[in-house]
């Protein structure tokens, strides 16, 4: 199965690949609610935000080339991927409930940072 290229060439396979990812993500999903710790509130910050996530999230896959700026590859890499992507979401979140002109684009009234 391969989502990103969009070719999945075992139907069987495919279907209960995506129902066991279904069942796993439920259940995680189902753990961070019940646990309330803060990954949970984490998520939801982010979550109220998700618009702005979109948005910063589609320029930044057009401008920021980050095989350049992380050369090594491996778990490294997409560990570092992905952290230097929460980072980047969790800044523009930031900015946009501090600067006025961003609160006016996305409509946040009253918001506060809460990490």
């Amino acid at each position: 199965m391969c989502i990103v290229e969009n070719g999945f060439p075992n139907l069987y396979e495919n279907i209960f690949g995506a129902l066991g990812a279904s069942y796993v993500i439920i259940q995680l999903s189902k753990s961070i609610e019940r646990n309330k710790g803060w990954l949970s509130k984490l998520l939801s910050y982010i979550g109220r935000f998700s618009l702005v996530v979109l948005c910063f999230h589609l320029i930044e896959m057009k401008l920021i080339p980050w095989e350049s700026l992380l050369p090594f590859r491996g778990t490294c890499y997409y560990l570092c991927l992905f952290i230097s992507k929460v980072l980047w979401a969790l800044f523009w979140i930031w900015m946009s409930t501090k600067v006025k002109f961003l609160r006016a684009i996305f409509s946040i009234r009253g918001a506060k940072s809460e990490i």
